[in-house]
């Protein structure tokens, strides 16, 4: 827990965080200048626009601040101090996850309550679907950190950031990549396995249902968070399993 909190800590720190909301607020911003223009699908046109860029906005921050957090210890030559107190590498790494999880539900908290009260100005009425699909992009943020760890455990930042962002691309489409391997008369077997072993993302997207004012299915919805917290169990745990392996020079 204390390694989660001073994680937390030295990311809220981080400019690029603000940066990020600043930068999702600006398209919201956009968003609402331009709905005039849209016939009348104004607040559809927002909650899509704001919706979409949390979900890309904590994308990034995942890929900027959560593959660099390892390598700073490593730089700073603190990881070996941490290391010789009674402190294991699978709690160091699990204080790590969990202090950028932490990080992240705030910013996505933040920008989803601002498409939130600007929706309701829009439209003048409360729509509290919003809020259930800020949840469901914090599902898929915890589920794509769990695999910046993994990265983080044995590779530099940049290869950590070029694989996560990857596994995000990958991500929201598995439905594709099944569609395809339906219909190919080869390499079948090599689509079904990244498509089952790289995370599902788009159970989390349910941001078209919300920008035409409909609400989640209750059965994808509960099947999606049990998902969120069964891959990211798993895929954490193979991260410790890399980490207590991995050499420090």
């Amino acid at each position: 827990f204390a390694i989660a909190a001073n994680t937390f800590r030295e990311a809220l720190r981080q400019r690029v965080l603000w940066v990020t909301f600043g930068f999702m607020v600006f398209l919201v911003g956009a968003a609402l200048v331009l709905s005039p223009l849209t016939l009348g699908e104004g607040p559809r046109v927002v909650r899509d626009v704001g919706l979409s860029a949390i979900s890309l906005g904590g994308m990034f921050l995942i890929v900027m601040v959560g593959t660099s957090l390892l390598s700073k210890e490593l730089e700073r030559r603190s990881i070996y101090v941490l290391l010789s107190k009674p402190v294991s590498r699978p709690e160091y790494l699990v204080g790590k996850y969990v202090g950028l999880v932490l990080m992240l539900a705030v910013t996505v908290a933040l920008m989803t309550l601002t498409v939130f009260a600007v929706d309701r100005w829009m439209s003048h009425s409360w729509n509290p679907q919003i809020l259930l699909c800020g949840a469901g992009t914090m599902a898929e943020l915890a589920v794509l950190t769990a695999w910046t760890m993994v990265f983080s455990a044995v590779a530099s930042p940049f290869l950590s950031g070029l694989f996560t962002l990857g596994c995000y691309l990958i991500g929201n489409t598995v439905g594709d990549l099944r569609e395809l391997a339906t219909i190919l008369p080869s390499g079948r077997e090599v689509l079904n396995g990244i498509s089952y072993s790289l995370p599902n993302l788009y159970l989390f997207n349910f941001r078209s249902q919300v920008a035409q004012g409909l609400w989640p299915n209750a059965d994808q919805l509960g099947f999606a968070l049990l998902y969120a917290v069964l891959y990211s169990t798993l895929v954490l745990t193979c991260a410790v399993g890399l980490f207590r392996r991995r050499e420090f020079a």
